[in-house]
């Protein structure tokens, strides 16, 4: 990357010390991975965002699926536990 860096400078009509390429190279190295970071933080922030509204929209559909079940398993069980007996007990005197 140096030699490429110094010969381009060349052409220019720039002449650098061996050391001040390999500055410039390091500036340039620096902000390439200064953006790259930045991008991978923006990114980051994107794929938490998007995690998070999965997970509130999951959250958001339990309340019907627990209202669905309810009404279709426990409340039926529950009202045949409670008045089966009372059921029976009616059909007995009923029937005498």
């Amino acid at each position: 990357m140096e030699n490429i860096l110094h010969i381009s400078l060349q052409v220019l009509g720039i002449t650098l010390s061996g050391a001040a390429v390999t500055a410039l190279v390091l500036a340039l190295y620096a902000s390439i991975l200064d953006c790259g970071a930045e991008s991978m933080r923006v990114q980051s922030e994107v794929m938490r965002t998007k995690r998070t509204q999965r997970a509130e929209e999951i959250a958001a559909k339990i309340p019907v699926r627990l209202v669905l079940s309810l009404g279709l398993f426990i409340f039926p069980t529950l009202i045949l536990v409670l008045l089966g007996p009372a059921a029976i007990q009616l059909m007995q005197v009923l029937s005498k």
